[in-house]
């Protein structure tokens, strides 16, 4: 089984020259206001629009990755795994879905098999949206590392 690389940094100072899929969770509401997303739509203004139009014609919801082209040669994708109900707030302290995130790591995995890629991330899924990141690395080797997916995350406060 492959072994999941953790790095201390920011991830948009360690871009890789070889094919990468980038990904990170979004909520169901299309908003991308807070956290990664910040950095992550001023580098790729393209991720936003598309996510943000996916949402808005319900082509995407709940349970669903969208692919957004970022780079062609080698190819670069960055995935927005909608795995968030909603936006942490007073009335909703754990918007995270666990089974909706399961389900978009899986649509990554087949993504990155076919596209000869590794996963590049930040620490996904454990501040803005609530979750557990014991849980969520049970899920990466269990999802990713077990089919051999090269894995890096990206935590500047390690």
């Amino acid at each position: 089984m492959t072994e999941l690389k953790l790095v201390k940094g920011n991830l948009f100072d360690h871009i890789p020259e070889i094919p990468f899929v980038l990904c990170h969770v979004a909520n169901d509401i299309g908003i991308f206001g807070s956290g990664f997303v910040i950095p992550l739509k001023q580098k790729w203004p393209i991720v936003e629009q598309e996510y943000v139009e996916a949402i808005r014609k319900k082509s995407i919801q709940l349970g669903d990755a969208q692919f957004v082209e970022v780079r062609h040669e080698p190819i670069g994708l960055v995935a927005n795994m909608v795995a968030q109900r909603g936006i942490m707030d007073k009335g909703n302290l754990k918007p995270i879905k666990y089974r909706a995130l399961a389900d978009c790591m899986e649509q990554v995995a087949y993504e990155t098999f076919k596209k000869k890629a590794e996963i590049i991330a930040p620490k996904f899924g454990s501040l803005r949206a609530g979750g557990n990141w014991d849980f969520i690395l049970e899920l990466i080797e269990e999802i990713w590392l077990a089919k051999d997916i090269p894995v890096t995350i990206f935590d500047i406060n390690l």
